[in-house]
């Protein structure tokens, strides 16, 4: 008798690009997310993006961001680190990019699932 599966592994399961069916705790599995979002530490992606010589993020219709964690920003560093993440969502193609203020961005993305081509600022 095999064991039932927890939800995140049933979530992950029916993600991996192998099919996933057997798939058991400690395995790893390659998945293509549905949607990605990121927020205001972005610029750490961003610059292991540069590091790697990426030029182009894969399926940039399925990306957002959205700046809420240090809002407003409270030094020079922070508002270039804003910038930056504006820039990039812009320069790539961003499906939506969701302005400081706009709420919390973990919740912000559950509101505007399916709905993110409602762009703001790109």
């Amino acid at each position: 008798m095999s064991r039932a599966r927890t939800l995140a592994e049933k979530i992950i399961a029916r993600c991996a690009l192998s099919g996933g069916e057997a798939l058991a705790p400690m395995d790893f599995a390659e998945v293509r997310p549905d949607f990605c979002y990121a927020h205001d530490y972005a610029v750490f992606a961003i610059d292991a993006f540069e590091r790697m010589g990426a030029h182009t993020v894969v399926r940039p219709e399925r990306n957002a961001a959205c700046l809420d964690h240090v809002v407003p920003a409270n030094t020079a560093r922070e508002a270039n680190n804003h910038e930056r993440v504006r820039r990039f969502a812009r320069e790539q193609g961003f499906a939506a990019f969701f302005e400081a203020g706009s709420g919390i961005s973990h919740q912000v993305m559950l509101e505007h699932q399916g709905a993110t081509q409602r762009s703001s600022a790109l």
